[in-house]
């Protein structure tokens, strides 16, 4: 039973288009992330020249003084540019996620869990010796704020367990693997 020539072509155009629509999105995706950095590099740079924050926000939407909508907004773009493969700029988002969270007079949560995207993300990339530090630090912040028996805490020791393993460092791996199974 084969295909009239007809739709076999029809089948064939759409595959085509498929793939141009795709190529069109990336394009577009990269074009998004390529505008927010450059924002988000202009807001640094006006904030290192002694902008006020009610000049930024009325430039850029935004103040590099409220911390929790800096917060919001780099979760969001880091969101972004991990669903679009676009980890290396993730990371760096990610990382100055870290940077806003530790401002805070408080250790929190969102510090841990900041932290723990970083690692996270450089983990599926392979950027195991990076991903080490922040998923260090997640699993002490963790550690500090929940104690040692909570989903959060076996998360952040899996996640390090993992990250030794990708340095080849199978006992580290193990130790923290077996501390995460024992919460």
């Amino acid at each position: 039973a084969s295909m009239p020539y007809g739709r076999r072509l029809f089948k064939r155009r759409r595959k085509g288009e498929a793939q141009k629509e795709s190529l069109a999105m990336s394009e577009l995706n990269r074009l998004i992330s390529d505008v927010y950095q450059r924002q988000l590099t202009e807001l640094d740079k006006a904030e290192q020249a002694g902008m006020k924050a009610e000049e930024q926000e009325a430039k850029f939407g935004l103040s590099s003084d409220d911390l929790v909508a800096m917060g919001t907004f780099l979760t969001q773009f880091g969101k972004f540019l991990s669903k679009t493969g676009q980890n290396l700029a993730c990371i760096k988002v990610l990382k100055q996620l870290v940077g806003v969270q530790e401002k805070f007079p408080k250790k929190s949560l969102e510090l841990s869990s900041a932290a723990y995207k970083v690692a996270n993300q450089c983990w599926k990339i392979g950027y195991h010796q990076e991903a080490l530090e922040f998923a260090k630090r997640s699993m002490q912040v963790s550690q500090e704020l929940l104690g040692h028996d909570s989903v959060q805490v076996a998360d952040a020791f899996q996640l390090l367990s993992l990250v030794h393993f990708g340095l080849n460092d199978l006992p580290e791996a193990e130790k923290y693997m077996l501390m995460a199974l024992k919460l």
